[in-house]
């Protein structure tokens, strides 16, 4: 096995520069590349300052396969790649115990088609679908392998987010203004519709006008939606992050039991039933509102 060390040019320059210093004084953070006998790189080591291992990347037929985290000199966060995609990523604790395991599957086209965390013995995952040029137009949210809640898209042909569907509200963009969200319409899991309007002059946002449909309004001059239906969905872990965050605020017990049969079923289905977040963390409030608004 060959072995480059980028420290060594700048441990030469630093003693040529400090003659009066013993090069063995001088400590210049470094990486390490490890070859095989035919020049290939099979592994890269990241240290720090202190000399301490921090990231270990690991090569086979010259593609990532695998990438080690380091704190301490212990491995914290361990990712594994198929075909330069990341498929599996673990995190540990001090002790070297894994805390969670995140599963990443993918399309032909290489877009996540599912997330999956498994915390103990629980597993929630996210299931995408995309239309014919690449954009979600459908989510859905599993525990266990049942589904609990699903979100669906719609765009219009200027590649603009007008519509959205989910197990509790349908959302209706009504208008749009160089780029600025005017007015939509919510209608609520009670098939209640209300109407928000979004004012602004000179191209600044004033306030916010809520009307139901028994005509009662409420004016707000905080702007809740911040133009959240702009917002397009991604592909990202930290959906999946605010589903669990959810139902780990009500009951620990949900993802620190080792039993599947508790009380964690009833908050499970009310949870997800009232407060998964539709598209952004600015919809919490928008919701919020939408419940409260004809109270």
């Amino acid at each position: 096995m060959n072995k480059e060390t980028f420290s060594d040019n700048l441990l030469k320059q630093s003693s040529s520069n400090c003659l009066e210093n013993s090069i063995h004084d001088v400590y210049t953070p470094f990486v390490d590349i490890n070859r095989n006998d035919f020049g290939e790189v099979i592994s890269v080591n990241y240290y720090s300052e202190e000399g301490d291992i921090e990231k270990q990347i690991l090569y086979e037929n010259s593609e990532i396969f695998k990438i080690r985290y380091y704190k301490n000199n212990k491995v914290v966060k361990l990712e594994d790649y198929v075909g330069g995609l990341n498929i599996s990523s673990k995190r540990y604790d001090k002790n070297g115990n894994c805390i969670y395991q995140i599963k990443y599957t993918y399309d032909k086209y290489n877009r996540i088609f599912s997330i999956a965390k498994i915390i103990k013995d629980r597993e929630f995952s996210v299931k995408y679908e995309y239309d014919e040029i690449g954009r979600i137009i459908s989510r859905k949210f599993y525990v266990d392998f049942n589904e609990k809640f699903f979100q669906e898209y719609r765009y219009d042909i200027l590649n603009n987010l007008v519509e959205y569907i989910d197990s509790n509200q349908h959302i209706l963009v009504e208008s749009l203004m160089e780029g600025k969200l005017l007015s939509y319409k919510i209608i609520n899991s009670l098939c209640k519709e209300i109407l928000v309007t979004n004012n602004f002059k000179n191209g600044k946002y004033q306030n916010t006008r809520i009307v139901t449909e028994e005509n009662d309004y409420k004016e707000v001059n905080i702007n809740y939606v911040d133009n959240f239906m702009m917002k397009k969905p991604f592909a990202k872990e930290e959906d999946l992050d605010l589903v669990i965050s959810q139902l780990m605020q009500q009951d620990s017990s949900i993802v620190c039991s080792n039993s599947r049969v508790d009380k964690s079923e009833d908050i499970l289905d009310e949870y997800i039933k009232f407060k998964i977040l539709p598209i952004s963390i600015r919809k919490r409030v928008l919701y919020n509102l939408s419940l409260k608004v004809n109270v």
